[in-house]
């Protein structure tokens, strides 16, 4: 919250543009990660990563963007959902 974690914050209005530039900075490939959101800015990511979790989202254009749609109180159903396609540990 306003940087507390990390001393830092950077306001986006376009949460794409974020990732792909911690992508870039990392050596990560877009279709590598996967991204959990609520709302209509989130369907550009949804289209850009490989996975994707509509959670809790009230626009129907949110749900059929993502790869899975998960309505729970509980963090753990989003979880479950991208349980299958996370790396063997």
């Amino acid at each position: 919250m306003n940087g507390a974690l990390t001393g830092r914050m950077k306001l986006l209005t376009n949460k794409l543009v974020g990732l792909r530039e911690y992508c870039r900075q990392h050596g990560i490939e877009l279709t590598s990660c996967a991204h959990v959101g609520d709302w209509t800015n989130d369907i550009v990511v949804f289209r850009a990563v490989g996975l994707s979790v509509a959670f809790n989202a009230s626009e129907e254009s949110v749900s059929r963007a993502a790869t899975h749609t998960v309505n729970s109180d509980s963090l753990l159903d989003v979880y479950n959902a991208l349980k299958p396609n996370l790396p063997a540990s």
